[in-house]
């Protein structure tokens, strides 16, 4: 019988951060992945030479969890440009006055409502950014939609701005999840700016997994059941002296029937191509459906063949293509008729919809297992890499293991 120190099921982020760690500290590792690669709901494929993320995905470098576990500086990452268009890219534009302080006359006049909700908000995104722990543990039993509502910030600047930008990063179309994580989201956006690697998303799960052993990752390999010791896998018992589970919340509910999944936000995106000189990375956001697009290869010109153009447009439900290449064309600028699609990614649990109260650290262990995933924390990049880390020191607590002096470098 194959034996390990600890077996892990899963190489999204969350399993391969978890067994990062593990290996730095000098543990056997293996990792079980029932897919043909590493990455789990972070892929990017290739499609006529255009890279086609699943789903509209950005990395924010502010994000601690990055810094720990990843060389950014090897992903190249490729910013977009710091602030949101309002109904297309040719709209009212509202940039980051700290990156750019010439333009806060022009935002604060693009902001939409009355100066009161401005106020607020302005208000509520100082106090993140000062005090973001007590912030979000005061809102963290209020939904979003509510919270602001109760915080004075309405109207237009939520109609026309926020409401339809925060569905597109929560993919929650009622914004129920609690305020306490919008903020914590809210303070990574003002710190960092939202990037692409310059080879796609996929390009993190890939570095991570580099980062291991060449015999840890076991791709094609489903795990059919888990026990607190043991995992059976195509016939096949491993025994390890530690389990952890790191699937998504839908598959956990497979391993422990007790764990019902939680609500899961769903996104669609539409890949449209056209030829011409590139534009401008900014992400224009509308109300209707709500929207959002933006042109990636703008940012990184990999994402396309030379002297093509690649949109990314976005909504939380699938429509009929007809109607996304007029939201894509609108929200562009451009003709419909320049516009080919070039793909379509639907994603049907994309994320995790967290519930007030907010919990940070909300499961540990199923049954003897250890529990990682952006589930038991926040839905997010930085969860999934948070919660994993957090279980590979449950482990070696467990296992009487001393963590690593100094992580292994990534590389």
């Amino acid at each position: 019988m194959p034996e390990v120190d600890v077996a892990i099921v899963g190489a999204g982020l969350a399993g391969l951060r978890c067994a990062q760690v593990l290996e730095a500290s000098g543990l056997e590792v293996a990792v079980f992945e029932r897919g043909a690669t590493v990455g789990g709901r972070i892929q990017t494929d290739v499609v006529d030479g255009y890279l086609i993320d699943r789903g509209f995905q950005l990395l924010n470098p502010a994000y601690a969890a990055l810094r720990a576990s990843l060389d950014l500086a090897a992903l190249e990452l490729r910013p977009l440009v710091a602030g949101v268009a309002l109904g297309s890219v040719t709209g009212p534009t509202l940039l980051d006055p700290r990156r750019a302080p010439g333009s806060l006359p022009a935002t604060l006049q693009a902001l939409p409502g009355p100066r009161r909700s401005q106020l607020a908000f302005g208000r509520l995104a100082a106090q993140t950014l000062i005090a973001p722990q007590a912030v979000s543990r005061r809102l963290g039993s209020v939904s979003t939609a509510e919270g602001l509502t109760r915080l004075g910030i309405t109207g237009p600047l939520r109609s026309t701005l926020l409401d339809p930008f925060l569905v597109g990063v929560t993919l929650d179309p009622d914004l129920e999840v609690p305020l306490g994580f919008t903020t914590l989201v809210l303070r990574s956006m003002l710190l960092g700016r939202p990037s692409v690697p310059a080879r796609g998303m996929g390009e993190l799960p890939r570095q991570l997994a580099r980062q291991l052993a060449t015999s840890t990752v076991r791709l094609g390999a489903e795990v059919e059941r888990a026990s607190a010791t043991e995992v059976f896998v195509e016939g096949t018992t491993y025994r390890a002296k530690a389990v952890v589970l790191g699937v998504d919340a839908q598959a956990l509910s497979r391993f422990d029937p007790d764990l019902p999944p939680p609500p899961m936000g769903s996104v669609t995106t539409y890949w449209h191509a056209t030829s011409g000189s590139a534009g401008r990375a900014l992400l224009a956001v509308a109300p209707q459906g709500p929207w959002n697009s933006v042109e990636l290869s703008a940012a990184a010109p990999r994402y396309a063949p030379a002297g093509r153009r690649l949109f990314a447009t976005s909504t939380p439900t699938r429509v009929p293509d007809a109607a996304a290449r007029t939201a894509a064309a609108a929200l562009q600028g451009l003709a419909e008729g320049d516009l080919e699609l070039v793909a379509v990614t639907e994603v049907d649990a994309a994320l995790p919809l967290g519930r007030p109260p907010l919990e940070l650290d909300r499961l540990a262990q199923s049954h003897g297992r250890f529990v990682a995933g952006d589930h038991t924390t926040t839905a997010s990049i930085q969860g999934a890499l948070v919660s994993g880390a957090r279980a590979a020191h449950a482990v070696m607590a467990t296992l009487g293991v001393d963590p690593p002096r100094k992580p292994r470098p990534p590389r």
